[in-house]
């Protein structure tokens, strides 16, 4: 809030592809051919903080600053606007075009198969209809 004055909401949330984004520790930049840049350019990823410290929120207002989308590395994204309507829209929206982002698409799809051997989860190859795992 000291940040943006503009902003009286806050949503925290784990939106599924803004947080697997996230889980790359990486910034974001938006396509410059993509419709969402008219509202964000990029969303900054801030460094993994320990729940229950002052390192989770480290750096927060200087990403949402210039953005109302800011990626909480390793956990998930934090959005500010001027309601929480407004809040969960743009995360909808950053995260319905995260689904189309072939680098978060790559990376989510190599996690989930990642997981899968970790707990032993068949998966099943939709092109060949074998076990992809197991």
């Amino acid at each position: 809030y000291q940040a943006r004055p503009d902003v009286t909401a806050v949503v925290h949330s784990h939106c599924p592809f803004l947080t697997a984004y996230a889980l790359r520790y990486q910034n974001f930049d938006v396509p410059e051919t993509c419709s969402l840049r008219e509202v964000f350019t990029h969303f900054t990823c801030l460094p993994y903080g320990k729940p229950g410290t002052h390192e989770i929120h480290r750096g927060i207002g200087e990403a949402l600053a210039d953005s109302p989308i800011c990626l909480l590395g390793g956990h998930g994204v934090v959005c500010a606007s001027t309601s929480l309507e407004r809040c969960i829209g743009l995360l909808e929206a950053a995260d319905g075009h995260m689904i189309s982002s072939e680098l978060t698409v790559a990376w989510f799809s190599a996690w989930t198969v990642e997981l899968a051997l970790l707990f032993g989860i068949k998966i099943k190859d939709k092109s060949s209809e074998d076990d992809a795992v197991g």
